[in-house]
This record gives C-alpha cells, structure tokens and sequence, in this order.
C-alpha cells in the first residue's frame, strides 16, 4: 500500500462522514420545521376541505322562434360549468353576423357575463359553446342568461335561439 491509496482511503472516510453530518443536519430542520408548524394554533384560518370538483350536473334548456333575443332563467346559489348556444338564421335573405350572451343577477341586474361571438354570413346556423374552467357562481337571487342575435350590432328576428346551460345546483352557498 502506497502514499496513493491511503490518500483515497482519507478522502473516502471524508467523504462518507461529510454525507452524513449533511443528512443529519437536513433531518434536524425538517423536524424543527414540522414542530414549527404543528405548534402555530389556526383559530383564525378556515379552511373548507370538502372537495367540489365534482357535482350532479343539471340543466336549463330551451329555444324559442321568430325572435331577436330569448332568455333562460338560471337558479339561485348555482354554478355554472358549460354554455351552449346556437342562432339560425332565418332562411330569408336577412343575415345575422354575430350574437351576444349575457348573463345577469335578477335583483342587481348586475352583469356576470358577457360575450360576443361571430357568425359566418353564409352558414345557416351560428353556435357558441364553452366550458368553464372555473365555475360562474351565480348568487343567492338567481340569473338570467339572455342571447340576442344580431346584425352589425343591431337586434334582428332570427328563424330560432336555443340556449342549454349545464350548472351545479346549491354549489355556491356559503
């Protein structure tokens, strides 16, 4: 055994009790850290753990003809999840290029939603559908989901309007 291998040896030995003091030190603050953390009281932090990912879903459906605008009336304290709506034209020579969705608190008549959505000229039926990522909470009063066909901007008779809401009823109770 020469000078060499003893000094692997050395650096070896070092090597290994460095690791472990490093460890041992990393496990030292995790415990003191969860002390921490599980002596701290939370009187005043709530925190709803219930899960509300998932609920049974329920809708309002309907459609309406010869109109301009048609609205649907949404629940109190439900959650909006999916809308759909589709404008057909009628099969005149009148033309409808875009519609508007707008959904409003009952009482407040405050606006919740609003979207404009195109419609191509030459097709017959204009549609809009999404699905929300994050839920629309609609308050304890209720709401109105109202869908106005337009062209340029200006009301027009559409030949129908449909309007399906899919929402979780009761979700938004505080």
């Amino acid at each position: 055994m020469g000078k060499e291998s003893g000094t692997k040896l050395f650096y070896f030995k070092y090597n290994t009790c460095l690791i472990i003091s490093l460890l041992v030190a990393i496990l030292t603050g995790v415990i003191i850290l969860a002390a921490v953390i599980s002596c701290k009281t939370c009187d005043d932090l709530t925190v709803n753990l219930e899960p509300k990912v998932f609920c049974a879903s329920e809708t309002e459906a309907d459609f309406d003809i010869d109109t301009d605008q048609f609205i649907v009336a949404i629940p109190p304290n439900a959650a909006i999840t999916k809308i759909y709506v589709s404008v057909r034209r009628p099969p005149a020579d009148m033309t409808i290029n875009n519609a508007t969705i707008l959904i409003s608190e009952n009482v407040t008549v405050n606006t919740l939603f609003v979207l404009n959505f195109n419609i191509d000229e030459n097709d017959m039926v204009g549609s809009y559908e999404t699905t929300l990522l994050h839920p629309l909470c609609i308050g304890p009063n209720g709401a109105n989901i109202r869908v106005i066909s337009l062209s340029d901007n200006t009301p027009v008779i559409s030949d129908f309007i449909a309007i399906t809401v899919v929402y979780c009823a009761d979700y938004c109770i505080e």
